[in-house]
C-alpha cells in the first residue's frame, strides 16, 4: 500500500505545572494505515524512530 496525504500537527496547550508556553504536539493518523498496518485497540504499540528528518513508525513485534 502506497499512499501519501497532508497531515496537520496539532498544537494542544500543556496544563498543570507546565510552562504557559508549554504545547504538545499530535498528528491523527489516517485509520485505513493504521488497519494495514494491523494496529488495534489491543495491540497499539508501535516504535518510531526520527532520523534524517524522517520519522518513520512501524507495528512493535512481539511482546517484552
Amino acid at each position: 500500500m502506497k499512499e501519501q496525504r497532508e497531515l496537520k500537527v496539532m498544537f494542544n496547550k500543556s496544563g498543570g505545572t507546565a510552562s504557559k508556553n508549554s504545547y504538545s504536539p499530535k498528528i491523527s493518523i489516517p485509520k485505513a494505515w493504521l488497519d494495514d498496518m494491523n494496529i488495534t485497540l489491543d495491540e497499539r504499540e508501535v516504535n518510531a524512530v526520527y532520523e534524517d528528518k524522517k520519522i518513520i513508525i512501524q507495528k512493535k513485534i512481539g511482546r517484552a
